[in-house]
C-alpha cells in the first residue's frame, strides 16, 4: 500500500499546476455563433446539451461580475493547438507551423500551447510550450502495479485531472489543418477518442473550439465516427480544406450550413528561394514513396498491398529512366524511408545495370525541405496529401496516386485530373498521364499559377475572420501590418457571405456559389 501516497501526491501536484509557464484568467464570453445539431442521434444530442448546460452556468456567473470580466480582458490570451505534431509527418508539422506563424503575427500578446504526441520536438523546433496529449504515465514499479490491479483507475483519474489542468486559462482550442477527422491507420480509441476527449473537456472548461481548414473522412469505424462527429459538433467555428470534407460531414448528419471552405493552411507557408529546376538536359520527375499498407491499421493484407504498390512503383521508376528522365524520390513521413529503401532494392532487382546516379533520394524532413526538393523537378507523381499541396504551391504539374479522395478534390480545384488509387493504379495509364503533363507543362504551370493567386486571397479571408474573433474576445487586437479588416466581415458567426465574386463561398445548401475572379484578385492585391 506504499504506492497509494505516491499516487495521491501525484494527483495533488497535477491539480495544482498548469502545463505552461503561467496560466492567466481569461474572458469567458462565448463565441457569437450558436452551434446547431442536425441529424444527430439522441446520444449525440445528450452529450452536447450537457456541455452547453455547464457552459451556460459558467457564463452566467461571469456576467454577474462585470469587474471580473473587465479584469480578465486585460490579461494575455492563451491559445492551445491540438494535433498529431512532432511525430515525423511533415504535413502535420507544416500545418502547425502555419498556424503558429499566423498567431504570432496576429496576436503577439498571446501565450501559445501545443497539445501533441511529441512535445519536446515541437518546443525545440517552433519554440512553443507543449504537453503530451495522451494519458499520464505513473512512474515507479509499485505505483504502476497498484494502478493495474485497480483496473488502471488511478491512472485514468490522473489523466482526467491532467486534461483539465492543461486547459486552465486557455480561451481557444484550435485544431489547425491536417486530416484529423478520418481514421486512416487508427483505432477508435486512438486519435478519434483523443480529439473527442479534448474537445469535450475544452467545452466543459468554457474553452471555445475551432477546427480550421481541416480534412474529414472517410471514417470507416462506427465508434470512431461517433467520437469525431461528436467532437465536431462541440466546435464553435469550422472550416474545411476541400469540398470532399465539407460534403462528407454533411452526408453523415453534421449541420454544415454555417461552415466554410478555405484552402489548406500549408499553402500559406513561404516559398523556397529557388523555384526553377536546375538546368539539366533531362527532365526530372519527382516520385513520392509512401510506407503504405492499406487504410486499416490491422489490415491482414497489408503486406501484400505494400509489396504490390512498390512493385508497380519500381517498374515506373525504371520506365522513367528508360525514357531519358531523371528521378527524385520524395517522402512525407519518417516511416517512408523504409519504403524508399525497399523500392530501390526492387529497382535494382528489375534492372541490375541501372544508372543509380539517375535516382536521387530527396531530404524531406519538413515541408520547407520538401518544397526545395520539388523545386528541382519538372513534374511529380505523389500520394501524400501535403506532397500534392507543395507541388501545386510550386506550380508543378502533379499526378496523384492517392489512398483517399482528398487528393482528387484538391487537384480538381486546380483544374487537374490526373488521379488514380494507390492500390489499383494502372501502370499504362500512369505512363500516359506522365507523357501528358510533361508534354503540356507550360500550359499546366500557367493554370496552377492563376489558381495559386486565388488561394492566397482565400487564406487571407480566413485570417480576417480569425482576427475578428480575437477582436471580439479582447479589446486590443494586434492586427497584421498593413492589413485592415473589411467592414463586411465584422461578424464572426460563420455565416456565408457574398463578396461580389471576391470569395469562394457556400450557399445554405452547401453548394459553391462563386469563385473569385482574377480581376477581383488584382484589385485586392493593389489595395494591400
Amino acid at each position: 500500500m506504499k504506492a497509494l501516497p505516491a499516487m495521491t501526491g501525484a494527483l495533488r501536484r497535477i491539480s495544482q499546476r498548469s502545463p505552461a509557464s503561467s496560466s492567466r484568467a481569461l474572458d469567458t464570453n462565448p463565441l457569437t455563433r450558436e452551434q446547431t445539431v442536425c441529424g444527430a442521434s439522441t446520444e449525440h444530442t445528450t452529450v452536447v446539451d450537457r456541455v452547453r448546460h455547464a457552459e451556460s452556468s459558467t457564463t452566467s456567473s461571469s456576467v454577474k461580475n462585470p469587474a471580473a470580466v473587465q479584469n480578465a480582458q486585460t490579461k494575455e490570451p492563451k491559445i492551445a493547438m491540438l494535433g498529431m505534431f512532432g511525430s515525423g509527418n511533415t504535413g502535420n508539422d507544416g500545418s502547425l507551423e502555419a498556424m503558429v506563424s499566423f498567431l504570432r503575427e496576429a496576436r503577439p500578446d498571446a501565450e501559445l500551447l501545443c497539445i501533441c504526441p511529441n512535445p519536446e520536438t515541437v518546443t525545440s523546433r517552433y519554440g512553443v510550450a507543449a504537453v503530451r496529449q495522451g494519458r499520464v504515465d505513473i512512474t515507479g514499479h509499485r505505483a504502476a502495479r497498484m494502478s493495474r490491479m485497480l483496473g488502471d483507475l488511478p491512472r485514468n483519474m490522473l489523466s482526467i485531472i491532467h486534461l483539465f489542468a492543461t486547459l486552465r486559462g486557455v480561451r481557444v482550442l484550435v485544431i489547425p489543418g491536417t486530416g484529423i477527422l478520418d481514421d486512416f491507420q487508427e483505432t477508435a480509441f486512438g486519435w478519434p477518442f483523443v480529439v473527442f476527449r479534448w474537445c469535450l473537456a475544452a467545452r466543459l472548461r468554457g474553452v471555445q473550439v475551432a477546427f480550421v481548414s481541416i480534412g474529414a473522412g472517410p471514417i470507416k469505424n462506427s465508434l470512431s465516427r461517433w467520437f469525431l462527429k461528436s467532437a465536431v459538433r462541440l466546435a464553435k467555428y469550422r472550416s474545411y480544406r476541400d469540398d470532399y470534407s465539407y460534403q462528407y460531414l454533411k452526408d453523415n448528419g453534421v449541420d454544415v450550413s454555417l461552415d466554410r471552405r478555405f484552402p489548406d493552411l500549408a499553402f500559406g507557408l513561404p516559398l523556397p528561394s529557388q523555384l526553377s529546376p536546375i538546368a539539366n538536359k533531362r527532365k526530372v520527375v519527382g516520385v513520392g514513396v509512401m510506407d503504405y499498407h492499406g487504410w486499416s491499421k490491422d489490415n491482414a493484407e497489408g503486406d501484400s498491398i505494400y509489396l504490390s504498390y512498390l512493385g508497380k512503383l519500381s517498374s515506373y521508376i525504371c520506365w522513367l529512366i528508360e525514357q531519358g528522365h531523371d528521378v527524385r524520390l520524395l517522402t512525407g513521413d519518417v516511416h517512408d524511408m523504409t519504403a524508399v529503401d525497399d523500392v530501390l532494392k526492387m529497382v535494382v532487382e528489375q534492372w541490375p545495370d541501372v544508372e543509380r546516379q539517375r535516382i536521387t533520394v530527396g531530404c524531406g524532413g519538413s515541408l520547407h525541405e520538401l518544397m526545395a526538393e520539388i523545386a528541382q523537378t519538372d513534374a511529380v507523381v505523389v500520394s501524400r496529401y501535403h506532397n500534392v499541396v507543395c507541388a501545386l504551391k510550386l506550380d508543378r504539374p502533379t499526378i496523384s496516386l492517392s489512398y483517399n479522395m482528398k487528393n482528387d478534390y484538391l487537384l480538381a480545384q486546380f483544374g487537374q485530373h490526373y488521379c488514380q488509387h494507390i492500390e489499383s493504379f494502372d501502370f499504362e495509364v500512369l505512363k500516359q498521364h506522365t507523357n501528358a503533363v510533361l508534354g503540356n507543362s507550360d500550359e499546366i504551370t500557367a493554370q496552377l499559377a492563376r489558381t495559386n493567386a486565388l488561394v492566397q486571397v482565400q487564406l487571407e479571408e480566413q485570417q480576417h475572420l480569425l482576427l475578428n474573433q480575437f477582436a471580439k474576445m479582447y479589446p486590443v487586437v494586434a492586427k497584421q501590418p498593413g492589413r485592415d479588416i473589411p467592414s463586411h466581415q465584422q461578424s464572426f458567426n460563420g455565416t456565408p457571405y457574398d463578396d461580389e465574386g471576391d470569395l469562394h463561398v457556400y450557399s445554405q445548401e452547401g453548394t459553391c456559389k462563386e469563385t473569385p475572379s482574377l480581376a477581383a484578385v488584382g484589385t485586392r492585391k493593389a489595395q494591400t
